[in-house]
């Protein structure tokens, strides 16, 4: 006969071997976390639609200190990119309007890596048609934004693009 114990809430065998119920509950861990992040998406977006920079920024700083600057950042990344698809004019507001947040130079800074993978596969070269600065900024030449722009291939696409070239 063998005596099992209970260890956090979960029954284990006495030699450990719970790898069924360890990978259970990674997956239900796993989904409450994505239940919780599209949950604080979800809230971000509505925040953002109010126009209000003091909420916004109150709600980024308490989700900074809950969740850390990283959890933080990609909350208000995905919140940007879904609004890029529905409300273009909310996109501008946040990169005209929230330059002095936590989140800013990381929103910034993966749009760029967005805007340059988008400038290499539509077949320009970076060095000779476009080049970042010491700020991680893009420079891109007149001609090659205006060629860019019209090639994009979603309209999502393009807005958003035009917006972080116009930040850039």
């Amino acid at each position: 006969m063998f005596d099992c114990n209970l260890v956090g809430g979960v029954l284990c065998s006495p030699t450990g071997n719970n790898h069924f119920l360890t990978r259970e509950i990674n997956k239900m861990y796993d989904m409450k976390e994505v239940k919780i992040f599209n949950l604080n998406v979800a809230l971000l977006i509505e925040l953002l639609k109010l126009k209000n920079q003091k909420l916004v920024y109150f709600y980024e700083n308490n989700l900074h200190s809950v969740m850390g600057y990283d959890y933080t950042g990609d909350v208000f990344v995905t919140a940007l990119f879904m609004l890029s698809e529905t409300n273009s004019d909310i996109l501008i507001w946040i990169l005209k309007k929230l330059e002095n947040f936590k989140s800013y130079q990381s929103i910034i800074k993966i749009l760029n890596y967005y805007a340059t993978h988008k400038l290499v596969e539509q077949g320009f070269t970076p060095g000779k048609d476009f080049s970042a600065n010491s700020q991680g900024q893009i420079l891109i030449k007149q001609k090659v934004k205006n060629a860019f722009l019209e090639n994009a291939y979603d309209p999502e696409d393009r807005t958003l693009l035009q917006q972080i070239l116009l930040v850039s």
